[in-house]
């Protein structure tokens, strides 16, 4: 396949529309909207491999966050997801409104090059700029640098696409925030759809999701759960936050994400009545064979009662086929299975052969504080995953939830 040549795209040449997300994103947006209109956020940019990024890098994405003071939805693009999502409600007005402020992101460099950035503002305003933030810093970083894939790497995803269609899984396409280009993600959706079969349920992005005309993949994000710990404390926010979440949208969107403190926590604070009413549970960090075992326990302890054969399990903590596949033939003895496959789809390294040095962006956008009087005064937040390399908040603050947890033990073994 042909790659394109070198060139250096504009804000709204890498999103394209505002529904460019990650279907997710939608989703908070509209609960915060109902719940919580008047809230504001902090969020923090984290390159966990802290790379050394072109001498006026930072000037350049600003450049093309100006740009994406022109970006719109486009009408088709929202009466598809209004069709496949009609429980957003209220949302649909707000994002045929919604234009993007470049002012709330700040980015720049230290003297020897690596990048810092915040994204400060009225929170549902700024819940869609952090897959911006990352996609048009993942794209840019490649343009300048002029890292693309071989021309061949059309070849290594068909091997992946067949692997797992052999392996009976059912697989979402969750690549947009990190992906290497736009137009690579463009070719994965449309691999997918050609010859993944039975194997693929669909793209996390609306934008990806109507070329196949399923229904987009995602429900709840870590946000949630972080401001939900802001709001009423970190013992009590996992519940709140479920709480919520149910009070808007009811028996959809059913999917709890529990590693936001960890998933020892999260079960030791959950109670048994609303454990019955969540259909799934998402597995983002630390080991998952335990995670599994954490889950059975926890639903087939006496006071619970729920049978996990009843209950999904959805993977997508950067997985490769192989890994989803070992996954899979242990999960899948109790439990329905999922797999949300990001950058391995989108910005893997196996497309990049000829570039030795390529690595994937490797960098996060996340909360870490949130305001409920416009920003006057902040509570500050922490995730605490059950993968440590991925903490990400103020000191203090991890060390304080750290000593929560502690007093929180995990009771159905």
């Amino acid at each position: 396949m042909e790659v394109p040549m070198v060139q250096r795209s504009s804000g709204t040449d890498i999103i394209r529309d505002v529904l460019e997300t990650d279907v997710y994103q939608c989703s908070q947006i509209h609960a915060a909207n109902d719940l919580y209109p008047d809230d504001w956020s902090w969020y923090v940019v984290v390159d966990r491999d802290h790379e050394v990024y072109p001498k006026n890098f930072a000037g350049l994405v600003t450049e093309k966050f100006q740009d994406l003071r022109a970006l719109r939805s486009e009408e088709g693009l929202r009466n598809y997801l209004r069709q496949k999502w009609p429980f957003l409600g209220d949302f649909f007005t707000w994002i045929e409104k919604y234009r993007f402020v470049p002012e709330y992101i700040k980015v720049w460099q230290d003297e020897e090059g690596h990048l810092f950035g915040k994204i400060l503002g009225p929170w549902s305003d700024i819940i869609l700029m952090e897959q911006i933030f990352l996609a048009v810093v993942s794209q840019t970083r490649n343009e300048e640098l002029e890292f693309y894939p071989d021309e061949n790497w059309v070849d290594e995803l068909l091997k992946i696409i067949y692997n797992m269609r052999a392996a009976n899984l059912k697989v979402s396409e969750f690549g947009l925030r990190r992906r290497a280009y736009n137009w690579m993600q463009d070719i994965v959706t449309d691999y997918l759809i050609k010859y993944g079969g039975e194997m693929y349920v669909s793209s996390s992005s609306p934008y990806h999701a109507r070329m196949s005309d399923m229904s987009p993949k995602g429900t709840v994000a870590h946000l949630w759960y972080l401001n939900h710990g802001a709001r009423f404390g970190v013992e009590l926010a996992n519940q709140a936050a479920s709480v919520a979440w149910r009070a808007i949208y009811g028996n959809d969107l059913g999917t709890a994400l529990p590693d936001t403190w960890g998933s020892s926590f999260y079960w030791a604070t959950m109670t048994p009545g609303m454990a019955r009413l969540i259909k799934s549970y998402r597995h983002d960090s630390g080991d998952p064979y335990k995670f599994v075992d954490l889950a059975r326990r926890f639903l087939i302890h006496p006071k619970n009662n729920i049978d996990p054969s009843t209950i999904t399990l959805i993977f997508t903590d950067s997985l490769s086929d192989t890994k989803a596949k070992e996954i899979d033939a242990y999960a899948r003895r109790w439990f329905k299975t999922a797999y949300g496959i990001g950058g391995y789809f989108t910005n893997n390294k196996l497309f990049f052969k000829k570039t030795s040095n390529y690595k994937p962006l490797n960098m996060v956008v996340k909360p870490f504080a949130f305001s409920f009087d416009h920003g006057v005064s902040w509570v500050k937040v922490a995730k605490v995953p059950d993968s440590p390399g991925k903490n990400v908040g103020d000191p203090e603050v991890i060390a304080e939830i750290m000593k929560i947890k502690s007093r929180h033990f995990y009771t159905y073994f």
